[in-house]
C-alpha cells in the first residue's frame, strides 16, 4: 500500500467508545463484573471491535431466593382438536368456564396463579396438602360442569410436585418447575398425577388415596421417576 493511501486511511479512523449500563436481562450486575474497552485510533478491523463486547464475570448473580413451594400445572387435553371440532366461539366459551373454575377453586385454597394460557394454568401453593386439595376440587368442579354437555365437555390433566425453586418477581424457576410440568404432560384427562416427593409430604391422616406407583421418564430429566394418580 502506498504511503499516501495509508495516510488517507489513518485520517478517516474514528475513535469509538462503548458505554454499557450495568443491567442485563432486568437483573442488576455489579459494575466491576463488566469489562468495557475503548477502541483506540489504532483499531481498524471488525475483529477488534468485537472484542469490545461487554463480558460478564463467571458468577455475576450471587443472590437467589430459594423457597419451598408446591407447584401445579394443568392442561386441557386435546385442546387444539377441541377448537377444530367445536369452532372458535363454542370452544372459547368452554375455555372461559374452565378458566373461571380453576381461578375460583385456587382462591379457595389460597393458591396463586403464576401464569396461565388459553388452555392451562401454573399455580403455586404453600403446602402439598393445599395443592392436592385444590387439584382434586378442580377435577370435581369440572366433572360437575360436564353434566349435560356431552361432546362439548373438556377434560383436564394436572401434575403436582413440591420442592425448592427460585422465586423471582412472583415467578418460580428451576428443576422443580420442570418436574411439575412434565408430570402434567404425562397425566390423562381427568387425572391428578403427583410426584413421590409430594406424596411423601402429605400427612398420614388418610385424607388422600392413590393408585399404585407409575415409573415415568420425564423429558430432559435423567432416570425413572415415581408418580401416583390421586383418587378423587
Amino acid at each position: 500500500m502506498h504511503g499516501d493511501q495509508k495516510a488517507s486511511i489513518q485520517a478517516t479512523k474514528i475513535s469509538i467508545r462503548i458505554r454499557v449500563t450495568p443491567v442485563l436481562f432486568n437483573m442488576s450486575i455489579p459494575a466491576e463484573s463488566l469489562v468495557v474497552r475503548d477502541a483506540g485510533a489504532d483499531d481498524s478491523t471488525a475483529s477488534r471491535l468485537l472484542r469490545d463486547v461487554p463480558t460478564v464475570s463467571k458468577h455475576p448473580f450471587t443472590e437467589h431466593r430459594f423457597v419451598d413451594v408446591t407447584l401445579l400445572f394443568s392442561d386441557i387435553q386435546d385442546s387444539v382438536e377441541l377448537v377444530d371440532r367445536l369452532g372458535d366461539v363454542q370452544s372459547h366459551c368452554l375455555f372461559r368456564v374452565h378458566d373461571a373454575i380453576v381461578r375460583g377453586v385456587a382462591r379457595g385454597h389460597i393458591g396463586r396463579v403464576i401464569d396461565s394460557a388459553g388452555d392451562g394454568f401454573f399455580l403455586g401453593f404453600e403446602s402439598a396438602t393445599r395443592g392436592l386439595r385444590c387439584a382434586i376440587d378442580i377435577q370435581r368442579a369440572l366433572e360437575r360442569s360436564r353434566a349435560g354437555l356431552r361432546d362439548q365437555s373438556i377434560r383436564v390433566r394436572i401434575g403436582l410436585h413440591c420442592g425448592r425453586a427460585i422465586e423471582e418477581d412472583g415467578r418460580y424457576f428451576g428443576k422443580s418447575v420442570m418436574v411439575a410440568a412434565r408430570l402434567a404432560s404425562h397425566a390423562r384427562g381427568g387425572e391428578v398425577l403427583v410426584s413421590e416427593c409430594l406424596r411423601n409430604q402429605l400427612p398420614s391422616s388418610g385424607e388422600f388415596s392413590f393408585d399404585s406407583a407409575r415409573h415415568l421418564c420425564l423429558k430432559g430429566l435423567p432416570g425413572l421417576h415415581r408418580a401416583y394418580s390421586a383418587l378423587w
